[in-house]
C-alpha cells in the first residue's frame, strides 16, 4: 500500500464525524457534484471509460447513472449511509493503481461529502448537448413551462482542467441584473433545473418581459400601426452573440422547437448564457447599491425597464418619456463564435448595442470610409457635405440604415441601386445625387454621434423592419434584419458594418492618418 493510503483513511474518519447541521442548498449540492466529477476525471476517468478494451474498466465514472445506479453489487460505488466501494478502494490504496497520482485527503473528503449528500448528479461533459438535453427532459415532464420560461446556463463556465468557477457569484450577479431590468424592481426568481446547479430558468411574466403592444411599426418616418405584441426577451435574443441553430436530427430538437414556437421566439435559441446576460444588463462599474434596485443599469437594461413599465400602463394613462437613446453603445464588434459540431451560429445582425458583426469565416472583404472632399475622416461638421465610400472584393448586394443620435432609424436609399461592383470603390449618395448633410445636432449640444449601418451579402437583402416604442417622447427604436420568404438569405454570409459619424460644430484633427 502507498503511504498516502493512511492519510486518506484519516481524512475519511475525520469527515465521517462531521455532519452538516443544515441540508445543503442547490448551490452547495451543485458545487459538490462539479468538484466530485473533477476529482474522478483527473484521477480515475483515464481507465474507467466504460470500454471493454484491455486495461480499461466497463464502469464509466463520468457517467453519473453508472456510479449511483449499481445498487445490485454487494458494495455500491457511491451510496449515502452505506459502504462505498469507491471510498474503500481509495482508502486501502488499491485505486488508482500503480504509481498513478491519488486524490489528496482533502479531495477524498470532498468525495465523502458528495456521497453523504446522496451524490448529486453531474454530466459526461458540461457542453451544449448537456444543456439542451436538460431543458428538453424538463419540458417532456412539464410541457406548460415552455410558454413563459426563459432558460439560462452557466455550464460553459465549468471547464476541465481549470479552477472551479464561482457559480454563486454568477447567480448573484444575474439576480441583480434581472432586478435592474424589470419595473417590478425585484426581478423574477432564478430556479435551478439541474443537480449540478448550472442550468436555471426564470418566469418571463414575473420578470414583466411578456408584453403587449409597446411598439409601433414604422414606414418611412411615420408610425403606421401597432407592431405585433413584442416579448421583451426578443430584444435580448437579438443581442446574443452565442446563438446557434438546433441540429434537425438531434434528439431534443422537436421538443425545443415546440418551446420556441409557444414563446414566439425569433430565433431557434432555447437558452442564454447566464454570465453574458448579466454583463449585458449591468453597467460596467455597477456598485453594491444595485442590490437595492436603483444602481446603474446598462443601456439595454434601461430600455427593458422602461418598456416593462410602458406595458403596465392603463389605456387612460399618459405615456411616459422613454430612456436616453444610446445606439451601438461602446461599438463592441462581434466575431461570431464557432458553433458545436453540426450546428450553425446565428449572427446578431439586429443587435442594437454591438458594432460590426462578422461571421467566423468572413465571406468577403469590405472597406468603408466617410469622405469629406477626397479625404477619409472620422468627424463631420454640421452642414458639411460628405459621402460614404465603399469597396468590396466581389460583387455584392447591400442595405443601408441611418441611425440618428436620438435613436431614430430609417432605411437610407442611395442613388444607383443597392449593388456594389466587384473591386471598385463606390461613393454612396442619397437619391438626389448630392452628398449627405447633417443639418443640426439633436438637443442643441456641441457634438453628437450618428451611425450608418451597412449590411453586405452576395445574396439580395430585404429592407429591415423598423419599430418605435409608444413612449410619449424619447422613444426606444429597434430594427430587425432577418430572412424573409422573398429574401431567404443566409445570415452567416452577411457582414454588418457600423460606421459612426461624429458630428461637431467644428472639425479639427478629424482626418484619418
Amino acid at each position: 500500500m502507498r503511504s498516502i493510503a493512511g492519510a486518506v483513511a484519516l481524512a475519511l474518519l475525520a469527515s465521517a464525524g462531521v455532519r452538516a447541521t443544515e441540508p445543503l442548498d442547490h448551490r452547495g449540492r451543485g458545487d459538490l457534484a462539479i468538484k466530485a466529477r473533477d476529482i474522478l476525471k483527473r484521477h480515475c476517468a483515464e481507465c474507467h471509460t466504460g470500454s471493454t478494451d484491455p486495461g480499461k474498466s466497463r464502469t464509466n465514472l463520468l457517467d453519473h447513472a453508472q456510479v449511483v445506479g449499481e445498487k445490485k453489487k454487494p458494495i455500491p460505488l457511491a451510496a449515502a449511509g452505506e459502504r462505498s466501494l469507491l471510498l474503500e478502494l481509495l482508502a486501502d490504496g488499491s485505486m488508482p493503481p500503480g504509481n498513478r497520482p491519488a486524490p489528496t485527503p482533502a479531495e477524498v473528503a470532498v468525495l465523502k461529502k458528495w456521497i453523504d449528500a446522496k451524490a448529486p448528479g453531474y454530466p459526461l461533459a458540461f457542453d451544449e448537448d448537456y444543456v439542451l438535453g436538460t431543458i428538453a427532459d424538463e419540458l417532456k415532464n412539464k410541457p406548460d413551462l415552455s410558454k413563459t420560461k426563459q432558460y439560462v446556463s452557466f455550464a460553459h463556465l465549468v471547464r476541465d482542467g481549470e479552477p472551479h468557477p464561482d457559480l454563486g457569484a454568477a447567480e448573484r450577479n444575474l439576480r441583480i441584473a434581472l432586478a435592474l431590468s424589470s419595473s417590478a424592481r425585484t426581478g423574477a426568481a432564478l430556479e435551478p433545473v439541474d443537480e449540478a446547479g448550472t442550468v436555471f430558468r426564470f418566469d418571463l411574466v414575473e420578470q414583466q418581459w411578456r408584453g403587449g403592444y409597446v411598439f409601433e411599426l414604422m414606414e418611412g418616418r411615420k408610425p403606421t400601426r401597432n407592431a405585433d405584441p413584442t416579448h421583451l426577451d426578443v430584444l435580448i435574443e437579438r443581442e446574443n452573440p452565442y446563438a446557434t441553430a438546433l441540429r434537425p436530427n438531434e434528439l431534443p430538437a422537436a421538443r425545443l422547437k415546440e418551446l420556441l414556437g409557444l414563446r414566439g421566439a425569433v430565433a431557434a435559441v432555447p437558452y442564454l448564457r447566464g454570465d453574458w446576460l448579466s454583463s449585458s444588463l449591468l453597467a460596467p462599474a455597477w456598485a453594491p447599491k444595485a442590490v437595492f434596485g436603483w444602481g446603474p443599469r446598462s443601456p439595454l437594461a434601461a430600455d427593458l425597464f422602461a418598456l416593462s413599465a410602458l406595458q403596465r400602463l392603463k389605456p387612460t394613462d399618459v405615456a411616459p418619456t422613454g430612456p436616453v437613446a444610446r445606439p451601438f453603445a461602446g461599438l463592441k464588434p462581434v466575431s461570431v463564435p464557432s458553433a458545436g459540431p453540426g450546428r450553425m451560429p446565428i449572427p446578431p445582425l439586429s443587435a442594437w448595442y454591438a458594432g460590426d458583426v462578422v461571421p467566423r469565416e468572413s465571406p468577403l472583404k469590405l472597406k468603408v470610409d466617410l469622405i469629406v472632399g477626397a479625404k477619409p475622416v472620422t468627424q463631420v461638421k454640421v452642414d458639411e457635405p460628405f459621402t460614404l465610400e465603399v469597396w468590396c472584393e466581389q460583387k455584392v448586394y447591400f442595405t443601408l440604415l441611418m441611425v440618428q443620435a436620438d435613436g431614430e432609424v430609417r432605411v437610407q436609399e442611395v442613388r444607383g441601386g443597392n449593388t456594389l461592383k466587384r473591386g471598385e470603390i463606390q461613393k454612396l449618395f442619397p437619391p438626389n445625387g448630392k452628398p449627405f448633410v447633417i443639418g443640426g445636432i439633436n438637443g442643441g449640444g456641441n457634438s453628437a454621434v450618428e451611425h450608418f449601418v451597412l449590411f453586405v451579402s452576395d445574396q439580395e437583402l430585404p429592407a429591415p423592419t423598423i419599430v418605435r416604442s409608444k413612449h410619449g417622447s424619447r422613444y426606444v427604436w429597434r430594427f430587425s434584419m432577418e430572412p424573409t420568404e422573398q429574401f431567404p438569405f443566409d445570415p452567416n454570409k452577411v457582414v454588418r458594418k457600423v460606421v459612426p459619424i461624429h458630428v461637431t460644430r467644428s472639425r479639427e484633427g478629424s482626418a484619418r492618418p
